[in-house]
């Protein structure tokens, strides 16, 4: 199976139709590690169309460079295009192309689950941060609940994904814990891990555009299931009920965590 995330459509949905919850996290980050607020120097590890990196310029207002590292070209394309990020750099966590001690901060979204060795990933981590840097790692879940109404979950859970399941692909799941064991080796260290639930507001014709950017569209579309058009008429049709018109925005939560690592025996205040 291609790597479903490396298409132009693909790129371009991410850039303009994923919810903003990337700086939420970030700024989460950036109260809670002492430092993270004045990194300069910033690496976003699979940052793919540049939302992720965006959303770290926003969240650290005082990063004087902001680079993002991709190994899917087309993502790096869009990237560059809009303007995400001062530099787009081709390559894979395993292996970072970059000088010992280059940054302060760095941050991966969701990236490592894919990412084919992941102790060699925090070797590569402790090498390119500064001695008190620290790193960042977090994921987040589809965005499919609204509270104390079940309507949204149950449309993602039993419409969506049976009408559109995932492809099997080589995605891992990980957690603070499954991090902290595989980060044993290296000279980095777990100093703060948060579970977080984020309240966004998004309208109907957001949502819609938002799930056409989930890879079970991408994967439907690339094994002839149906074409786009007409996975987008069925979800504006079965979504219409979950958000009328005369609601206005809906409250969507977004869950998921944030792990901060710093190199073992420094507190991480970023230089």
């Amino acid at each position: 199976m291609a790597n479903l995330f490396a298409s132009d459509d693909m790129a371009a949905g991410y850039a303009a139709h994923r919810p903003a919850v990337h700086p939420e996290v970030l700024r989460l980050a950036a109260a809670n590690v002492p430092g993270v607020s004045t990194a300069q120097h910033t690496l976003d590890v699979g940052c793919g169309s540049g939302v992720s990196a965006k959303a770290l310029r926003e969240a650290v207002p005082q990063a004087t460079t902001v680079v993002g590292l991709e190994p899917a070209e087309s993502m790096l394309r869009s990237a560059r295009a809009m303007g995400m990020l001062e530099q787009a750099v081709a390559g894979r966590a395993e292996a970072l192309p970059f000088p010992d001690r280059t940054f302060g901060l760095m941050t991966a979204a969701g990236s490592l689950n894919y990412t084919d060795d992941l102790a060699a990933f925090f070797g590569e981590a402790a090498r390119v941060l500064h001695p008190q840097g620290s790193l960042a790692v977090y994921d987040f879940s589809p965005g499919c609940i609204i509270a104390d109404e079940p309507a949204l979950n149950h449309w993602f859970r039993n419409e969506f994904m049976v009408r559109y399941p995932r492809a099997k692909d080589n995605a891992i799941f990980l957690d603070p814990d499954i991090l902290v064991e595989k980060a044993a080796g290296s000279r980095l260290a777990m100093t703060w891990a948060h579970k977080f639930r984020i309240p966004l507001a998004i309208d109907y014709e957001f949502y819609v555009n938002y799930m056409m950017t989930e890879t079970n569209v991408a994967y439907a579309i690339a094994s002839g299931k149906a074409t786009e058009n007409e996975i987008r008429t069925w979800c504006r049709e079965t979504l219409a009920p979950i958000f009328p018109a005369e609601a206005g925005p809906r409250q969507v939560l977004f869950e998921g965590y944030l792990a901060v690592f710093s190199v073992a025996g420094v507190p991480p205040v970023l230089m």
